[in-house]
């Protein structure tokens, strides 16, 4: 519930925001700020393209550690190799297409709907390195797709111009957490 009155918020906030400035005091910025952010804890790669017209696109990801394979059940693992199993991780990718509003001169605020891609996986230990060089490989037990929330805010650090650096602070319904970001500005 916390996560749509907070959502909510912004939304009301860029509403009043817009219409209580005059629109001759805000420059209308024009190009894309492309930006590294991490939604952490379980997302720590993750890429967004904040158009400054109005839109935004985001892409994120859990990096897998481990060698998966697809066609090696559980079952097999376990029962049939004998491979202990060493622990099991969530796998997380991330699209998500929203709204950014311009609040004034160095600050937009974003909002917008997204896919989840969530997977499980069992970590194994491969004693004779059969499967893998580390000794170690995954399976997947579970695939599920769900819904996202995304919102923030992109502050402009340098001001005004052609380039720009900016920083990227908001949160993530599913999975929880809050996106940190750098971002550079291209015309």
């Amino acid at each position: 519930m916390k996560r749509y009155i907070l959502c909510l918020i912004l939304v009301l906030i860029s509403i009043n925001t817009s219409f209580s400035l005059p629109s001759d005091s805000i420059s209308k910025p024009n190009g894309v700020v492309f930006s590294y952010v991490g939604n952490l804890p379980k997302q720590i790669v993750g890429l967004n393209f904040f158009f400054l017209r109005g839109i935004y696109l985001t892409l994120k990801c859990t990096p897998t550690t481990f060698k998966f394979y697809e066609k090696v059940s559980s079952y097999e693992a376990e029962y049939i190799w004998g491979d202990r199993l060493i622990e099991e991780k969530d796998g997380w990718e991330t699209i998500g297409l929203g709204l950014l509003r311009q609040l004034n001169n160095e600050t937009f605020v974003y909002f917008g709907p997204g896919l989840v891609f969530r997977s499980k996986y069992r970590i194994y230990y491969d004693e004779y390195h059969i499967l893998s060089e580390d000794s170690q490989y995954g399976t997947r037990i579970k695939k599920a797709t769900s819904i996202n929330v995304n919102a923030g805010f992109l502050f402009c650090l340098t001001g005004e111009g052609p380039q720009g650096v900016y920083l990227i602070v908001g949160g993530n319904s599913n999975p929880r957490g809050v996106d940190i970001g750098l971002g550079l500005k291209f015309r």
